[in-house]
């Protein structure tokens, strides 16, 4: 009988261990899909402020149209002074 008890604790643990890491991998994986986790690496979620959507492309904006930038520490406002040609910020819209 101790042996069919200790055969019992043994199946039971290594499913627990099979369970725990299963809970691992789906942590991780979720943990993945947080759309704040790559604020937490430096990156910025850009909000335009008259329709509350996030920014995906320059086409969604125009100038003068107020956004919210948040960031992995809080949140700061930006407006839209123009549009930047072929990409390049800075540059007045000339390639350097």
């Amino acid at each position: 009988m101790q042996a069919l008890t200790e055969r019992a604790n043994l199946a039971a643990a290594v499913a627990l261990t099979r369970a725990e890491g299963r809970v691992q991998v789906l942590a991780a994986r979720l943990a993945g899909l947080d759309p704040e986790g790559p604020l937490v690496r430096g990156y910025s979620l850009v909000r335009i402020e008259r329709t509350g959507r996030f920014l995906r492309s320059t086409a969604d904006v125009a100038p003068g149209d107020c956004l919210g930038v948040r960031t992995a520490d809080g949140e700061v406002a930006a407006v839209v002074a123009g549009e930047v040609a072929d990409g390049v910020a800075g540059q007045g819209g000339r390639k350097p």
